[in-house]
Parts: structure tokens; sequence; C-alpha cells
């Protein structure tokens, strides 16, 4: 895997707060929207296909996380399609959803809607946790799961 790129958030620390969402608004403005198939090699290490859904776009990655909760260490590879399938191989469950994206203040929410599942989530990454931590959620949020285990993309993997 020469030349691959590494992205490196908040010195390798992932601040992230999640949510159930019950009722997304009607009047929402999307920035975007992509499908992502996620595969998990075991808990704390996935391999993600994200495709624009006009298709144009397609990334695949890599990822380390070690840690629950709200802030946690976080490893993202940028790897090729070859490599994705190579990986694909060792899967252990995998999860799909769809992804929009939505402004909000100075925060980007990213809303995910769970495939086979009655179950929509949203996140939002944040640069402290001083900032996680005073951050007021739009009140079209439900329950904050930050930190529940029930709620992992892992655990919700088939």
């Amino acid at each position: 895997m020469k030349d691959m790129k590494i992205k490196r958030l908040n010195d390798m620390k992932e601040i992230e707060r999640k949510w159930i969402i019950k009722n997304i608004p009607k009047n929402i403005k999307y920035l975007s929207i992509v499908e992502i198939e996620q595969g998990y090699i075991y808990d704390g290490v996935r391999i993600r296909k994200i495709v624009s859904m006009n298709g144009d776009l397609v990334k695949y990655n890599l990822c380390i996380k070690k840690g629950k909760g709200l802030v946690r260490d976080e490893i993202e590879i940028n790897i090729d399609e070859n490599e994705y399938y190579k990986f694909e191989n060792i899967v252990e469950k995998e999860i799909q959803k769809t992804r929009k994206c939505v402004s909000h203040d100075k925060y980007i929410i990213e809303i995910d809607l769970i495939h086979g599942r009655d179950l929509i989530l949203a996140e939002i990454e944040f640069k402290s946790e001083e900032e996680a931590n005073k951050f007021i959620a739009p009140e079209w949020f439900d329950k904050d799961v930050t930190g529940i285990s029930e709620f992992s993309n892992y655990n919700l993997a088939k």
C-alpha cells in the first residue's frame, strides 16, 4: 500500500457525539448524499466504500479506531479499489447506510439511515471535548447515544 494518504483528525483523536433521530425535518437541505458499505474485520478495524448518489465518486478507506465513547483514537487510510476487495475477503460483518450531510451552525451533521433497520442516527465531530459537551442539539434530535455500545456501527452490522 505505497503512497497511501493518512487522514489524521485532531492529532489522531476523533471527538464525536451520536444521537437517534425520529424524524428528519422536511425542509432540510442536504450538502451531500452518499451510499456507504462498511465492513468490519473486527471491532475497531473497518473498510469502507463510499459512492455518491449519481455514482461518479467512489472512495475507499481503511479505518482503525481505538477506545469507546466521546473520544477515540482514529487513523483513516485511503486505499484503492484492489486493496479494498482484498480486505473484503476477511470481513466479519457488514453494514450499509445512506449518509445525508447537512449544515448546522458551524457543524456538519452526518445523518445515517441504516439499511435493514428502522433506525436513523446523527453524528457530529467536534474539535474538543469541551466543545462537544457544550453543544446543544437541534430540537429534532432525540436520544443522545454517544458511547452506548448497542448503537456502534460494529454492533449494528450483520
